[in-house]
Order: structure tokens, then sequence, then C-alpha cells
């Protein structure tokens, strides 16, 4: 299975005083770069999917290829989703995955996991009784479906997509700290850098 993964780094950080959190410093390393190290290895190719301080993205240090939101507009998680997925099928791959670039303790065996259930079906990460909807293997079978509720204007929000698809949800122990545990706030920061 040929897979995209595309790190989501489209927000506009509000609970960070607006700050680009891809680029908020985690110990002595950005945002991005934590979880691009633990998702290198476990997809055949990375992409990150960001709509300000493109540049950066594409210095030497990152070296990740940008990834447009599909349609543009703020139209929220969603409209990255799309572009992941649009982005795998011009590469030649079946599956885009999507991690957000606030959560820097992915698991070393999330790809593996994910792609244990059928090819066709969505898989989407859960921990903690919790589902991350961000964190997902999309087959690219899905782009149309998914075009069509972008634009259909509805709530824009993954869960409304998910719930009225066909997807799985894929359970990881939620140790401390939780592996899908999300930079929101400075306090959820300092709780990273201790962990860390």
């Amino acid at each position: 299975m040929k897979i995209a993964g595309v790190i989501l780094a489209g927000g506009k950080g509000r609970r960070m005083a607006g700050a680009n959190k891809a680029l908020l410093m985690l110990g002595d390393k950005p945002f991005v770069t934590h979880v691009s190290q633990r998702l290198a290895s476990q997809v055949t190719m990375l992409g990150i999917n960001a709509n300000r301080d493109l540049e950066t993205f594409l210095n030497v240090e990152f070296h990740l290829p940008i990834v447009a939101d599909a349609i543009g507009g703020s139209l929220g998680p969603l409209d990255g989703i799309l572009g992941a997925m649009l982005f795998a099928e011009h590469n030649g791959c079946s599956h885009a995955l999507t991690v957000s670039v606030d959560t820097p303790f992915i698991p070393n065996d999330l790809v593996e996991k994910l792609s244990e259930k059928q090819v066709d079906q969505i898989s989407i990460a859960s921990s903690n009784n919790r589902i991350h909807g961000t964190c997902g293997l999309w087959p690219i079978t899905h782009i149309v479906k998914l075009s069509a509720f972008i634009l259909s204007g509805k709530n824009l929000k993954v869960m409304d997509y998910l719930n009225g698809s066909d997807f799985a949800v894929v359970p990881f122990a939620g140790e401390n700290p939780d592996p899908f545990f999300n930079i929101n706030t400075p306090d959820d920061l300092a709780a990273a850098e201790r962990w860390l």
C-alpha cells in the first residue's frame, strides 16, 4: 500500500495568540519536526498542509512539499484532508494519512495499526475513548464524496463527514502522555515539555 502522509498545519493558532503552531518549539525542535520524524518511516512520502509561512516549510531544514487546501477559503480541516487525498492520488498513492501538527507524540506504529482495516474503509485513531478525527488513513476513493460534502456547505466538521461514511475506529493505548495529545494552549505546551 502506497501512502502519502500529510501533516495538517492550516489552523490559525487562536489559543496560542495566533502563532503558527507548526513552527513553535517543543524542546529543541519545532512541532512540525517532531511529527515529521515520527511519520517519515511510516509513509511513502510526506507533505504539509499549510496556509502561511510557506517559504519556511520549503526551506532546507524541512524539505516538505506544500499540500494546498483543495478548495480554499478557510473551510477547516476537511479541506486539508481532501487536499491530502488529492496529493496522494497525484503521486500514485492509494491512501492519505493525516495527522495534526500539534500532536508530537503520535505512535510509531500508527500506519501499521490503521492499515489493518479494510483497504477501502477510512480508519481513524482513538485513545482514552476519544476519536481523533484528523488522525486517520483516508482511501482516495473518498475524493468525490468528500468534495461533494464540502461543497454542499453543510456543517464542515470532520465527525459529521465520518458519521455519514464507512469508517473504522482503531484504538491506541492512552498512556502518559496520550499518543494523540494535542497542544492547543500554553499550558498544554508546558505539559508536553515535561513529558518530552
